[in-house]
This record gives structure tokens, sequence and C-alpha cells, in this order.
């Protein structure tokens, strides 16, 4: 009876040990000098490590009326940096074994990186170079999917910055070399869409110089249609990409995917021939009106990201060119 009583009494010692144990993650914190705050956490359980990082701001900060602005911005982090063209985040950080995301929440954007010990410093580089850097980001509203328009735009966007001999590529990087890379790209959905120009400003130049000179190179398509080897390039870009497409079975954008993808948008899933004879019926006069119609320069948004106290590189007010 004695030893039942004292095993009884243990259990219950023990019970309320751990139930008033504190849990404690040990972390060192350290600000940066360019304003970043670190949280350090070392566990050596397992040879991994990972990089979070929150940006404190959300949807919960967008303007009634401006709503989407956080998301699209989360995306737009992962369209290339100084030295990561586009494309290489996801390439060279899987290369080294490791994977990432982002979300965005009403109060917070983040991003991670999960990778072993040994891809540390490529981690934190790729993050480093997304970060404090001069961006321009230009959007105009455009057409809805599968709207007259929609099709034209996605040609247009190729014409500008799809591939090394495009138009904004070949000026800014290559010519005057006053930008590290140039994105431009039609985002199509079923309520409205976006066509939206980003680019980043080498070191010593500002965001004013860089929208001068795609604005130049707008105008040039506004007066004059892009010739027909421009077009005819970009339609085979976008018809090779499309047969690609038709080869995966499923994932994003694989058959399965554009089955019902058609389905919602036009009501009929086999709609592959009448997407593709949309691009394919292009001329070069059908991407220059769409150019002087939607690309205005009383209707757009202008957004420049610049490291903090650094508003002087800045795209100023009043560089729009009638």
């Amino acid at each position: 009876m004695k030893q039942k009583f004292l095993i009884y009494i243990s259990c219950i010692m023990l019970g309320l040990s751990v139930s008033f144990a504190q849990l404690s993650v040990k972390y060192e914190k350290f600000t940066l000098p360019n304003g970043l705050t670190v949280i350090l956490h070392e566990d050596h359980s397992i040879p991994v490590a990972t990089c979070n990082i929150w940006y404190h701001v959300g949807s919960g900060n967008e303007k009634p009326g401006r709503a989407g602005f956080a998301h699209l911005f989360e995306h737009l982090m992962f369209e290339g940096s100084k030295n990561v063209p586009e494309g290489k985040f996801d390439e060279w950080l899987e290369a080294a074994g490791g994977d990432n995301n982002g979300s965005t929440s009403s109060d917070r954007t983040n991003y991670w990186e999960n990778f072993p010990n040994s891809a540390l410093e490529l981690a934190l580089f790729l993050e480093e170079d997304k970060v404090q850097l001069p961006r321009l980001y230009i959007n105009w509203l455009t057409p809805e999917h599968f709207s007259p328009g929609d099709a034209e735009l996605d040609i247009l966007a190729n014409v500008l910055a799809g591939g090394k001999n495009s138009r904004l590529y070949k000026r800014l990087v290559y010519d005057l070399q006053i930008a590290q890379d140039v994105t431009t790209y039609q985002d199509a959905s079923m309520l409205n869409s976006t066509f939206s120009i980003i680019t980043t400003a080498r070191s010593g130049h500002s965001l004013t110089e860089l929208e001068k000179v795609i604005r130049e190179e707008i105008n040039k398509i506004k007066n004059e249609a892009p010739t027909i080897r421009e077009v005819q390039r970009a339609v085979n870009q976008f018809e090779s990409s499309f047969l690609m497409r038709m080869e995966r079975v499923g994932g994003f954008g694989g058959k399965a995917d554009l089955l019902n993808a058609y389905y919602v948008e036009t009501g009929n899933p086999d709609y592959f021939n009448e997407d593709l004879a949309r691009y394919k019926a292009l001329t070069p006069e059908d991407v220059q009106s769409v150019a002087q119609t939607y690309l205005r320069d009383d209707g757009d948004v202008v957004l420049s990201i610049v490291p903090q106290g650094k508003k002087e590189l800045a795209a100023e007010k009043g560089e729009k060119q009638q």
C-alpha cells in the first residue's frame, strides 16, 4: 500500500513539473545598418537551415479601390534582381537541394527558403540581392482574358522585353547599360488585366533615367508598328511554349489545368485551337494599335522602390512624354 501511494504521489509531482515547465527558444537579435532586424536561432539537430523574411506590410495596408497590390508585389519579388536573372532564383536554390515560397496576408508579406547548411551563403546572397535595390514598376489596366487586345498585349510584351534581342532589354541593359534587368508581361484575368513593366537600375543610375527610355520605346511603337520579324518571333515563342504545356498532363498549365481554365472562361473545354489562333492571326498593326489604346501616358501607375533614405533615386513626376 505504501509503495502504491509513493508511486501515485510521484506521478502527481511529475505532472505538476510538466505543466509548469517554461518553453524556451534561444535567439540572438540585432539590426543591420540598412534597418533590417535579424532574429537568429540555432538548431543543430539536423544539417539544414532556413531563411524566413517578413515584411510588415500586407493587404490590410491597401487603400480602398486599390486592392491586390500586396499580392502582386510578392510575385514581382521573384522576377529577378541585380545579380540573379529571371528564373535563376529557383533554379540555383533547387540545384543546391533547397526549396522556397512566399505568401501574403492582411498583416505581412513573407518569403522563406529551406536548404542544406552548405547552401547558407547562397540563400543569403539570393535574399540580399532582392532588397534595398532601386526598381521601377509601371502598370496599366488592360482588357480581360480572351477579349480583343489581350493576345496583342502578350505579343507587345514580348517585343518590348521578351529576350536579349527585345527593344527594352537591348536599350536598357546592353546599349545604355543603365539597368540590370527588365521584364514585361500581360497578366490576364477574367475581370480585367494588368500590363506591367519592371526594371532594376544599375548602380549610379536613377529610375527617372529608366522611365525616360521606357517611354521612348513605347512611343516608337505607337508611332511606327513593330516589324513583321519582331511579331513573328514573338508568336513563334508563344506557340512553342503553348505546345510544350500541352505535353504535360497535370500541374500548373498542363492539359488538365487548361481544360478547366477554358471551360470556366469560355464554356468550351476544348478551346485550344481558338486560343492559339488568336496569336497566329496578329499583324504588326494590331500590336501598334493596343499600344496606342492601352499604354496611355495618363492611364498608368508608376511605383519606385528605392533603398531607405535614397528618395532621389525614385522616378520623378513629369517624365511622361506626349
